[in-house]
């Protein structure tokens, strides 16, 4: 009786698994169905079997980060890269997260104004996920321009930020281009320590004009520390302040703002996607900043998402961006 109890307890469970099982499953494989056909539909790459799923393949996904890794994209910067003198464009954006419509539609006026390479001052995933950073990959697939990427908080994720040193390298970097230094400072945990702050003390000893890139704003901005980072922040401000930064550009906040803290200019640029705080309060909308460097200095229009566009008044600066 127990050998013929077994068989038939095994058939049961055969039938569950061929009928029920199919059925409980549709609904994940439904959804990521929906997922794919809206990537597809939005003009982006739909993303592979393993992406839709949130079981990317390590493999496949270094394979994906090889091209765009801070090393490589800082290669292709300089050379193109002549001596002081000449005038370039760069575009700097940020918090393209969770809203790839509005992300490929800035995509697509970025390469209307034909860059020489972009900027993405960071949170360019929700949730530091592989199968995320697998979307965020398809989706930039098609740039033709260097593409950088300062480490936001939200690329954090499960991994702390492994995953990401291992897709793009390094997350303290600095570069030269025409007559201008490039650095990109890590406070993707809402902290610069001691021991980065002398870094890039070391990195703004240079006679080159100088423009910092972090995510997170410094909560000695008064407008901003709302929605900021404390620790280390009035050192990194005096150290902005010493070495005569020209131009200091951060993210975080969603939505576009400029402020000024003892004599230097911080432009937030932080609406490529995420969602908006209060989209009708000043400052508040999608956009890229577009750069114009050269001997007299840089030259900043906003592009919005709607098609118009201004330049930044180098003159004053706005206040109260997210309030």
């Amino acid at each position: 009786m127990r050998g013929t109890y077994r068989v038939l307890m095994a058939a049961a469970l055969a039938v569950w698994a061929a009928v029920v099982g199919p059925m409980v499953a549709a609904p994940q494989r439904y959804a990521a169905g929906i997922a794919t056909g809206r990537a597809w539909a939005d003009g982006m790459a739909a993303p592979t079997a393993q992406s839709a799923t949130g079981s990317a393949d390590r493999s496949h996904l270094l394979a994906a980060a090889r091209p765009w890794r801070t090393a490589t994209q800082i290669a292709r910067i300089k050379a193109n890269c002549g001596g002081p003198g000449e005038t370039f464009r760069f575009v700097v954006m940020g918090d393209s997260r969770s809203n790839p419509k509005v992300f490929g539609d800035l995509l697509g006026i970025s390469a209307g104004l034909r860059p020489d390479f972009s900027i993405n001052t960071g949170d360019i995933v929700p949730g530091g996920k592989p199968e995320e950073f697998a979307q965020f990959f398809s989706q930039i697939n098609d740039v033709r321009w260097p593409f950088l990427i300062v480490i936001g908080n939200h690329e954090l994720g499960p991994s702390g930020g492994g995953l990401y040193r291992d897709l793009f390298g390094r997350t303290d970097y600095h570069f030269d281009c025409k007559g201008y230094r490039f650095v990109s400072v890590d406070n993707a945990s809402k902290a610069i320590s001691a021991q980065r702050l002398a870094w890039l003390d070391r990195a703004l000893t240079t006679d080159l004009r100088k423009i910092v890139l972090i995510h997170l704003p410094p909560s000695v901005i008064e407008e901003w520390s709302w929605h900021s980072f404390a620790t280390g922040a009035r050192e990194f401000a005096d150290l902005m302040a010493a070495k005569r930064v020209e131009r200091v550009y951060v993210g975080h906040i969603h939505g576009f703002d400029v402020a000024e803290h003892r004599g230097v200019r911080y432009v937030l640029t932080g609406g490529a996607g995420a969602p908006l705080y209060d989209a009708t309060a000043p400052g508040n909308f999608y956009h890229v900043v577009q750069v114009e460097a050269g001997p007299d200095g840089l030259r900043e229009t906003v592009h919005k998402l709607d098609g118009t566009s201004f330049v930044i008044d180098p003159r004053k600066w706005i206040s109260g961006a997210g309030q």
